[in-house]
């Protein structure tokens, strides 16, 4: 499914929209894997996503962690 047409539905139907990013980052905050090492794989992948935003997501990480969660 095209993900532009998915998302426009979702909101369409009033459903919240996460994405693959926000899915790993709310994984890494119920303790299921380490957000580093998640994106570390996930840039090995064809998927893109720009450099800002994977050190906004480490530093919001490290933040989260040394908040005590």
């Amino acid at each position: 499914m095209d993900e532009t047409l998915a998302r426009a539905e979702a909101v369409r139907r009033k459903l919240s929209v996460i994405g693959t990013l926000g899915v790993l980052r709310n994984a890494a905050r119920a303790s299921l894997l380490s957000l580093p090492e998640a994106l570390l794989k996930l840039q090995r992948t064809s998927f893109y996503v720009a450099p800002e935003l994977i050190l906004s997501l480490l530093d919001e990480d490290a933040a989260w962690q040394k908040s005590g969660r």
